[in-house]
């Protein structure tokens, strides 16, 4: 029942932050940095290892480029509260089942290509070898593969 809505305001390059419960009172605002004319916005505030603790905010900016910040830190600036409790990886029984056919840049093979696929893309990036992170299987995680995800982002 708690929670935030964030609003994009395009443009500005501003998120504003409201609750998520009625009456959805203005919380606050941040700015990140290089993100101007949003397309798009996401946060997850689940554990994603040590690159992303306790989360990650994702701004898609005017070009192809997608912004990531971890959200503890927008969190700790703004005084909101991050609850890391619920994990949607199986903690509470839900498995994401497979759909359709593979695409591109879905790293998890969950059927959606998603933040979960960035950051494991994250984790393996400059790394070499047979990894499922090389989406063009040229035998390292490098631009290439980043730019496979990024423009397969949100497809399922």
């Amino acid at each position: 029942g708690g929670g935030y809505i964030i609003q994009s305001s395009q443009g500005a390059s501003r998120f504003d932050v409201y609750q998520r419960q009625a009456p959805h009172a203005y919380v606050a605002s941040f700015n990140v940095s290089g993100a101007s004319s949003t397309d798009g916005i996401d946060v997850s505030n689940v554990a994603m290892g040590s690159v992303y603790p306790k989360g990650v905010f994702l701004a898609h900016s005017g070009s192809s480029a997608v912004r990531g910040v971890a959200w503890d830190v927008i969190a700790a600036g703004e005084g909101l509260t991050i609850d890391t409790s619920w994990d949607p990886r199986g903690g509470g029984g839900l498995t994401p089942t497979p759909t359709g056919t593979a695409i591109p840049g879905d790293i998890d093979k969950d059927g959606d290509v998603d933040i979960f696929d960035y950051n494991i893309l994250v984790s393996d990036f400059g790394k070499s070898g047979n990894l499922p992170a090389d989406i063009n299987q040229d035998g390292k995680v490098d631009i290439f593969d980043y730019n496979i995800l990024v423009g397969n982002f949100g497809q399922s």
